[in-house]
């Protein structure tokens, strides 16, 4: 089996179920359904826990040709992920979007469980008010940059203008 990127042999990879294959040049990954589906389910915690904060940038507009039978794959969703898919065999993730996709099912996970939460408790108009600044104020601070560790200067010394 071939990588649809590279043209490379793809390696197996062992998931317990499904079939799966990685490239070690790329290091985009495919998947039946079979395998994508016990990944989301059982693995989605550690997925996620290296991927990306941002959905990683591909060649979008170049259609890749299916490992197991060749034909032009098309553009499909999974798991909140533009991707290549064939329709027969599986999907192709290139590398950091099925660690983008893992965190996109934790995020869901977690909405359903705040909803449900939400539906099963009596909570006041100021106190939902409050809950929602906080964590409004959360994100927000998730997506802000790291600080700088040191000053950066400008100049080649220390002297002041």
């Amino acid at each position: 089996m071939l990588c649809p990127r590279c043209n490379l042999d793809l390696d197996a990879l062992g998931v317990g179920r499904g079939q799966a294959h990685g490239c070690p040049t790329c290091r985009g990954v495919w998947l039946d359904d079979e395998a994508l589906s016990a990944l989301m389910n059982e693995r989605a915690e550690a997925l996620a826990a290296g991927a990306p904060r941002f959905r990683p940038e591909h060649d979008e507009q170049r259609l890749l040709q299916c490992p197991v039978c060749s034909l032009l794959m098309k553009k499909v969703e999974r798991y909140y992920v533009q991707t290549d898919g064939c329709q027969r065999h599986g999907v192709w993730f290139d590398q950091g979007e099925l660690g983008f996709a893992a965190r996109g099912v934790l995020e869901e996970r977690a909405r359903q469980a705040a909803e449900a939460a939400a539906a099963a408790e009596v909570v006041s108009p100021g106190e939902r008010w409050a809950r929602n600044q906080e964590r409004s104020a959360a994100m927000l601070r998730e997506l802000q940059p790291e600080p700088a560790s040191e000053p950066v200067s400008l100049f080649d010394d220390d002297s002041e203008y």
